[in-house]
């Protein structure tokens, strides 16, 4: 398809212009504000009748805000006869509420998608926080793309170390861990944890036959928010007298100062540009782009 038949609009991201060049598609940026009372002001300072558009948006930390921008734009593209409209959220929140444990509770991951799924003709994603509900059909009924940012993180990780262990700081990061380790054929372990509250856990190594003393111990996961898993993990790595202790995630959220609490304990901080944030970036735009090519 021509390249001006198809339009990559960013919301609130850094990324769009290299997705739409690597995508060789056009490019454009969305006017987004506030009127004095906090409403939203929207607007699409292009043409986009006939074409179809992506629309690029960073929900990390203004979820919320952000959900009301999408039924604005939305309602927007289609009045200007946009073609067809996709969502390009690298990181998709409210995923990790997929049951009810207290009568009377939101499943807030079914009502989010639902409503995403009525306003886009598909959604684009990296690396989404499924747990019980193992499939992106489980919970929006347009069409989806699940992207990961795995074989970009184990070609990152294969350049900077060498003798290293990779370790998953609970039972959910397996899924994560065991493909970045199988394409560079480290040796990994999966941690135990016990969670007693969103800022207090207990991490156990569970190390098996794997030796780690002397090593570079690189800990992966899919989010870093509070940071509290890390840097359990790391405190119980420790122990085990590894060498230096590293961390990646793919979506790097790092709410209440949790970055530089991570730091303090001499740990280096990875993470990719799915969502904007100022740890030492490892570039997922390739990704996104192979994705957009898939609907153009």
């Amino acid at each position: 398809m021509k390249k001006n038949n198809s339009l990559l609009i960013e919301v609130n991201h850094t990324i769009g212009k290299a997705i739409a060049k690597k995508a060789r598609i056009g490019y454009a940026k969305t006017i987004v504000g506030s009127f004095p009372d906090n409403e939203t002001y929207f607007r699409v300072p292009c043409d986009v009748k006939g074409k179809n558009v992506f629309l690029l948006v960073d929900f990390a930390k203004v979820a919320n805000d952000l959900l009301i921008t999408c039924l604005l734009a939305t309602k927007t593209l289609k009045e200007m006869k946009a073609k067809k409209i996709f969502l390009i959220a690298p990181y998709m929140p409210y995923l990790r509420q997929d049951h009810a444990f207290h009568k009377g509770e939101s499943v807030s991951g079914f009502t989010i998608a639902k409503f995403l799924s009525q306003l886009f003709d598909g959604v684009i994603t990296i690396d989404p926080h499924l747990h019980r509900v193992e499939n992106m059909s489980g919970f929006f009924s347009c069409k989806t793309q699940k992207l990961t940012a795995t074989k970009t993180i184990a070609d990152h990780i294969n350049k900077k170390s060498k003798n290293v262990v990779l370790v998953g700081p609970d039972a959910e990061s397996k899924q994560w861990i065991k493909q970045i380790a199988d394409f560079n054929n480290n040796e990994f372990v999966v941690a135990k944890k016990k969670r007693y509250g969103s800022r207090k856990v207990e991490v156990r190594i569970s190390k098996g036959n794997v030796e780690m003393k002397g090593k570079k111990a690189i800990i992966v996961d899919d989010i870093i928010s509070t940071g509290h898993t890390i840097m359990e993990a790391a405190r119980a790595l420790k122990k085990e007298k590894v060498k230096s202790i590293e961390c990646y995630c793919v979506h790097g959220l790092f709410m209440e100062g949790a970055m530089e609490k991570i730091k303090k304990m001499n740990i280096a901080v990875r993470a990719t540009n799915t969502v904007e944030n100022k740890a030492n970036i490892v570039d997922i735009s390739k990704v996104i782009a192979e994705g957009v090519k898939k609907w153009v």
